[in-house]
């Protein structure tokens, strides 16, 4: 993407790497004799075209990557799912002979039932993964068969572009979050005490997968607000601890790494905002606006349920948004809380504009 020539005011063109590695405002490389603003001159129409043009390129190959390594998979599906689940009876099969002595007529009838369950989970896995895959090859159908004339005027390719870069961004979030799938075991068989409880004794079960990937909205017209969704599976387990802690997977955004932690330390359980900045970043500041969002029924936001905070993460990389003294509380806020899968989920709009939140602080 370094690459893109990039018009300039005065008529000359210049790569796009030269506005990546510059401020808001620079002297021209190539004729010298005056400053460019760069969200000014990126935004100039013909910029605005080769670099959603370049998105849309860079997506496809995205999703080709994506697709290629789902083609490895669907090649022998009921192998690698087999391979998985033999993985678990195995461990099943070693639990059960160790336990044997103690609760002989327990331990069979629960592994017995395990095995059901594992039966059942191979089935719902593949159907998951047809069904899926299904959906990513319609989405890719539409898109290479999207066709973006050249006789439509300029605004129009504009919005064309963006528009397929977002199915385009859409079919890759699909394939990606069913590579990981078949890339990393989701399942593991947890370890507990040794009781005469034998769910407890045994092991059950679980989704070892306690996050979600970081769904994040933003593109190179508006970097100034992204979306995250953070969800925690299996929340309950976390009872009884005295400390724990989940980091989210990394989002980047305006070239920050963002993370979403859930903390706790001495009775205390911290939801933190972090944001990390490369050192070689230039000292400006990261004035952010946080608003944690619920949704009605039809999933608008209820803006009077809006949980908001202010932090410029320049000066203090952490912002805490929610605390709690217990798990069972976390729980208990239906607000975040659903009990069908046992998730703790957060939809967390982030607004990252200095000028525009200073403005509107001093309205207030």
């Amino acid at each position: 993407m370094d690459d893109i020539k990039i018009v300039l005011p005065c008529g000359f063109y210049c790569k796009y790497e030269y506005f990546r590695n510059n401020k808001e405002k620079f002297e021209c490389p190539i004729c010298k004799t005056h400053y460019i603003n760069t969200k000014e001159c990126l935004n100039m129409t013909r910029n605005r075209l080769v670099l959603s043009q370049s998105d849309v390129e860079n997506a496809k190959k995205d999703l080709d990557d994506c697709t290629t390594t789902l083609k490895y998979y669907e090649d022998d599906l009921e192998h690698f799912i087999e391979e998985e689940s033999n993985i678990l009876k195995n461990q099943i099969d070693l639990r059960r002979e160790e336990l044997k002595i103690m609760v002989i007529k327990k331990i069979d009838d629960y592994y017995e039932g395990q095995l059901k369950k594992i039966e059942q989970e191979k089935k719902k896995k593949f159907d998951k993964f047809i069904s899926r895959i299904g959906r990513i090859k319609l989405l890719e159908k539409d898109i290479y068969g999207f066709n973006i004339s050249d006789k439509n005027d300029i605004q129009t390719q504009i919005d064309m572009n963006i528009k397929l870069f977002r199915t385009i961004d859409n079919a890759t979030i699909l394939a990606e979050n069913l590579k990981v799938t078949f890339s990393k075991s989701i399942y593991g068989l947890r370890e507990d005490s040794k009781n005469f409880d034998v769910s407890t004794l045994f092991g059950e079960l679980y989704l070892r997968e306690e996050t979600k990937r970081i769904f994040c909205i933003c593109s190179n017209f508006d970097d100034k607000q992204a979306n995250f969704v953070f969800k925690v599976n299996d929340i309950s387990k976390y009872k009884g601890q005295e400390e724990f802690k989940i980091v989210s997977n990394p989002c980047i955004f305006r070239n920050f790494e963002w993370f979403i932690i859930i903390q706790m330390e001495k009775n205390d359980i911290a939801v933190i905002l972090q944001c990390i900045r490369d050192q070689k970043n230039d000292d400006s500041s990261i004035l952010t606006q946080s608003e944690i969002r619920f949704f009605d029924y039809k999933m608008n936001v209820i803006d009077d349920f809006t949980i908001k905070s202010k932090n410029d993460f320049s000066i203090y990389p952490e912002c805490v948004l929610l605390r709690y003294d217990k798990v069972e509380n976390m729980i208990n806020d239906i607000g975040f809380y659903d009990k069908k899968d046992d998730s703790f989920t957060l939809n967390i709009l982030i607004k990252v504009d200095p000028q525009q939140i200073m403005a509107i602080d001093s309205e207030k």
